[in-house]
């Protein structure tokens, strides 16, 4: 319908696909664990921007990522803040695009299933 339309995809877009990839990953966790309490009430914990946690809050996300069950969690929480940190960080479009590249490499090389639909849609 668009012939000459320019799709655009910023950091918004970006970042909100990524927390997705947390949250599905909590919701799969959720399905595969239904009685761990610890997986209870913590969307936003998750989702929110780490600089904004309280010490209760990182010590909560400290002991549920030392838990064996829950390294893919840990993994794809992992991957979000380091690609905030990325876009955070003061780096000329060359040095930035370098990095981004680095860091999906990295995801590319994991086997979660999450960050891999993150990758492909970075792809497209």
């Amino acid at each position: 319908m668009f012939p000459n339309a320019v799709l655009v995809a910023d950091r918004f877009h970006f970042f909100s696909r990524l927390q997705k990839a947390v949250d599905n990953c909590r919701r799969y966790l959720r399905r595969k664990y239904p009685r761990a309490h610890e997986l209870k009430q913590l969307k936003w914990l998750l989702l929110k921007n780490p600089d904004r946690l309280t010490a209760p809050q990182k010590q909560q996300l400290h002991t549920l990522f030392a838990q064996p069950d829950y390294q893919l969690l840990k993994a794809t929480y992992e991957a979000k803040n380091t690609f905030r940190a990325l876009l955070q960080s003061d780096l000329n479009p060359q040095q930035a695009q370098a990095q981004i590249q680095r860091w999906l490499t990295q995801l590319e090389e994991t086997a979660n299933r999450f960050l891999t639909d993150f990758v492909n849609f970075y792809a497209t």
